[in-house]
């Protein structure tokens, strides 16, 4: 039976195919396609990108960075986007913006880094992370655990620009005003993709993003058709990226430290063998959920998501190419765990399902708590109601999707997933 929506709340399209463009948009695309067609438009390069981030972080002419691991990476997106992706005029400008902006971040933090040698020896709080197939409650639950303030978190604007401004400058931080901007301009420009997956700059991020500065994350293949990058990206060792990504996270240690980080992506699944060799001090929670419900409404994300920047997603595609990518995730997460010995194991790993995160969220915080040493007190179980009776479902629409859309069935999954439903005895959920 479909929930009963409040008077005023609207649904999101499932007409994947047709997007929805603003008018002001439609009109640039326009004008983009005409002077694409007259061959005037520059076609998107690695070289004119390293130059415009090293000057964007203010950097001399034809500096390339003080680890280079990032540039294959980069080279790969780069020719994957351009060859691939069939973005419109407006989601080439972003994309270029985008991986210019991510470079540039790189760039200030190495130079914040090399200025400030300090920051590295430090000792890195005991990380919290999060993990497991989207859509399965992770956020939910790395915002709760976020509330409770001996735990930090990484907010979007900071994801987005790891680098703080010098002391001297006063007034709000410019990644606050930056971020605030980018979260306006996405709800305006893609309401739909805002209803399925809400930004809000203050709110706690995912750590993905921090994998994106060396070019080695799975978000370009989450908002982009870029299949090439996305093989690349299963056949290329991982390490350089965590090992960046923890020099981040000390980065930002430095300018506000905690007892404990909380982290959360479910990109995590698939690398969890790197993950615990570059942060052997980890705690893994690993969330599950009959994956019947989570494929669809991921692939309806992913779909909306295409839909910013191309004018022609392919929904069978993305259909074929996310359930084999979600298996693997699943697969690869299990065979590491399998690999370790069951003292390991238990002392690394703990599994929360989505029912129980829905009908009981304080039980499963003390238990999580309990697991990771830490006393649940009365302040943290206030903090952690106070976010839930804050956050309500459906504040920017109700998200609606078929996994029909995408070309997959309900049997179909579960007989894809049966293996590990079977292992974490996850039910069948209508």
């Amino acid at each position: 039976m479909a929930e009963a929506l409040a008077p005023g709340i609207r649904e999101t399209s499932r007409d994947y195919h047709n997007p929805y463009r603003p008018f002001p948009l439609s009109i640039v695309n326009a004008v983009g396609r005409i002077v694409e067609s007259a061959g005037f438009s520059r076609p998107m390069a690695v070289e004119p990108i390293i130059r415009a981030a090293g000057k964007a972080a203010g950097l001399p002419s034809g500096y390339l960075g003080e680890d280079q691991s990032y540039r294959e990476g980069l080279d790969v997106l780069v020719d994957s986007v351009e060859s691939e992706s069939r973005l419109n005029p407006i989601g080439k400008m972003i994309t270029r913006s985008r991986l210019t902006g991510i470079l540039r971040a790189r760039f200030q933090a190495e130079r914040l880094l090399m200025m400030r040698p300090d920051i590295l020896s430090a000792r890195l709080a005991p990380p919290v992370i999060i993990t497991g197939l989207q859509r399965t409650g992770t956020t939910l639950l790395h915002r709760l655990l976020a509330a409770d303030r001996r735990f930090r978190s990484l907010s979007s604007w900071e994801v987005l620009d790891p680098s703080p401004p010098p002391a001297s400058r006063r007034g709000e931080d410019p990644r606050l005003k930056a971020a605030r901007r980018a979260e306006k301009g996405a709800a305006w420009m893609a309401p739909d993709f805002f209803a399925v997956h809400p930004i809000d700059h203050r709110a706690p991020e995912e750590d993905v993003l921090l994998l994106d500065n060396s070019f080695r994350s799975t978000v370009a293949e989450a908002i982009l058709r870029v299949p090439s990058y996305a093989a690349w990206l299963e056949s290329v060792d991982s390490t350089p990226a965590y090992e960046f990504m923890r020099k981040l996270l000390l980065l930002f240690q430095a300018e506000d430290t905690r007892p404990w980080w909380v982290l959360k992506t479910p990109h995590h699944l698939e690398y969890l063998d790197i993950l615990l060799k570059v942060f052997p001090e980890a705690k893994v929670i690993q969330t599950h959920r009959d994956p019947a419900q989570t494929t669809g409404s991921f692939l309806s994300m992913v779909g909306h998501g295409y839909g910013m920047f191309s004018d022609s997603p392919d929904t069978m595609e993305i259909g074929r190419h996310w359930n084999r990518k979600c298996r693997r995730m699943v697969e690869k997460g299990m065979a590491y765990r399998r690999s370790l010995s069951p003292e390991t194991e238990a002392g690394t790993f703990m599994d929360i399902r989505f029912s129980d995160l829905i009908t009981d969220p304080v039980a499963v915080l003390k238990r999580i708590y309990g697991f990771i040493g830490l006393e649940f007190d009365n302040t943290a179980e206030e903090e952690a109601r106070g976010f839930l009776n804050s956050n309500g479902r459906h504040r920017f629409g109700r998200h609606v999707y078929r996994l029909s859309d995408f070309g997959l069935c309900t049997d179909e999954i579960r007989a894809d997933y049966s293996d590990y439903r079977t292992v974490y005895a996850i039910p069948d959920e209508e």
